[in-house]
């Protein structure tokens, strides 16, 4: 039974020794490809890295370097993030809070990567390439908190503009409101004057003036039966002056009879 677990755990030693070797041996491959602009060959080496050595903190850093070249920086800041929550050396440490910093400042997360690059300086005050990168992300942060106020103040001015605009659509519309009211009204005070005028128009009676025929016969034939013709014209006269022969006549012959006396005086 013993001899069994002798034999086990050399088993294990072997298996552990091979596997960081061929870990080496993919780091040793992902540098060589890095170093030659490879940078997508030399991240599929660095994973298989840690897939044959778990948690290696070389292959992690190197693996983040690797993300970060190909401009996927979530991804790197991730892997410097990995590191950074394990108990490693104070320069790795330092190195990568300054390459999180650098992945921070690439995903304008200004403020994050201040912090960041404060933090490598103090494992490190002496780096320049930090303090560098340090005033750099100072100055991206104030630029972008000028345009987020800028931006603000755009929108503020686009709310009231569009209020205004509101406003004079309203404006408008009850403009044309009371105009609409004010031409019902005169319909009505038309209408009203027009009923006042048929009112006016009636006779005595209640009857109102009856207008003519729209083709105009009533008026002509009113004018027919108004009008005497000529032949009825001159009847009349010899009527008239036969008649007043007859009176002429009856004048004469009295005056020719002697008038009776009923009574004496």
């Amino acid at each position: 039974m013993r001899n069994i677990v002798i034999i086990s755990i050399f088993f294990v030693s072997l298996v552990n020794l091979f596997s960081k070797d061929e870990a080496k041996e993919f780091i040793k491959s992902g540098n060589s490809k890095y170093n030659s602009n490879k940078f997508n060959e030399a991240e599929i080496d660095y994973r298989k890295s840690l897939e044959a050595q778990k948690g290696s903190n070389t292959a992690n850093f190197n693996l983040g370097d690797a993300l970060y070249k190909q401009g996927k920086y979530p991804e790197a800041a991730e892997k410097f993030q990995d590191i950074l929550s394990k108990n490693v050396p104070k320069d790795i440490k330092s190195q990568a809070y300054h390459n999180l910093g650098n992945s921070l400042l690439k995903s304008e997360k200004y403020q994050e990567s201040i912090d960041a690059f404060k933090n490598s300086l103090k494992l490190n005050s002496s780096d320049k390439e930090t303090k560098y990168n340090l005033e750099y992300a100072k100055r991206k942060l104030a630029v972008q908190q000028e345009q987020q106020k800028q931006d603000k103040k755009n929108d503020k001015n686009k709310k009231d503009n569009k209020d205004k605009k509101d406003g004079d659509k309203k404006d408008d519309k009850n403009g044309d409101k009371k105009d609409d009211k004010g031409k019902d009204d005169q319909k009505k005070d038309g209408k009203n004057g027009d009923n006042q005028d048929k009112k006016d128009g009636k006779d005595k009676d209640g009857k109102g003036e009856q207008p003519d025929n729209k083709d105009g016969k009533q008026g002509e034939q009113g004018q027919k039966q108004q009008k005497i013709s000529k032949d009825d014209a001159n009847r009349i006269l010899q009527a008239l002056s036969n008649e007043e022969k007859k009176v002429q006549k009856k004048l004469r012959l009295l005056k020719r009879e002697k008038v009776k006396v009923e009574k004496n005086w």
